[in-house]
């Protein structure tokens, strides 16, 4: 990578500080996705810069902390002039936790810009599950087997984390934790062969009780 992500991370709040909404096709790239937004691609980042500009035309975005770990930038930011923020009865500046993964690839760099220039780096964000289900009694241990026994081509299809876990005090509630590189790759994990075998294997041992929760990750350790 050529550039720092850094250097990336600061050059998108400028832009956004600037409201210079051009410079966002010279940051983010194609399919940038945005989970908390639900949005894809450059478009829909200058939509959202946009909206938040109008709402509040004194809108900036101070970075109070950044933290970079190879490609990976967590930042915290304070938002000041939005409604409720430091000035009114002294009350504390909103605040936000954001994590991005900058990237440059080949396909980015050949992608013409709207000016004939070529694109740069871009941003993307982690794309998280959580999952319970319930298990027929006496097939926990089973159902757990089957969920490990695919994890060695995890990493190849996007995989950062899969966590399988149990409750001494629960036998039958199995809990998983993913951590993937998009929701596409999540998508795209579950058309595999050997995942829809498992699922076939799984399905009679559980019960239909299920729960999910999709997050956008902030950081944390081993991540």
């Amino acid at each position: 990578m050529t550039h720092d992500a850094r250097a990336v991370a600061q050059r998108m709040y400028e832009a956004f500080n600037a409201r210079d909404l051009a410079a966002a096709e010279t940051i983010f790239s194609a399919d940038f996705a945005s989970h908390p937004l639900g949005t894809v691609g450059v478009d829909s980042v200058v939509k959202a810069w946009s909206g938040l500009h109008a709402t509040f035309p004194d809108i900036q975005v101070i970075v109070e902390d950044m933290v970079v770990d190879a490609d990976k930038v967590a930042v915290r930011t304070s938002l000041q002039g939005v409604l409720g923020g430091a000035g009114v009865d002294d009350q504390p500046l909103p605040s936000m936790m954001e994590i991005f993964r900058v990237f440059r690839s080949p396909m980015e760099r050949s992608r013409p810009r709207r000016n004939g220039s070529s694109q740069g780096e871009g941003v993307t964000m982690t794309y998280g599950y959580i999952a319970s289900m319930k298990t027929q009694p006496g097939s926990r241990d089973e159902v757990v087997s089957i969920l490990l026994s695919g994890v060695d081509g995890l990493r190849e299809a996007g995989c950062h984390l899969y966590v399988v876990s149990v409750s001494d005090d629960d036998d039958v509630t199995i809990w998983v934790t993913e951590v993937w590189e998009s929701k596409e790759h999540h998508d795209a994990s579950l058309e595999l062969p050997e995942t829809k075998a498992a699922i076939g294997k799984a399905m009679p041992m559980l019960t239909g009780e299920f729960t999910g929760q999709e997050l956008s990750v902030v950081g944390g350790l081993g991540l």
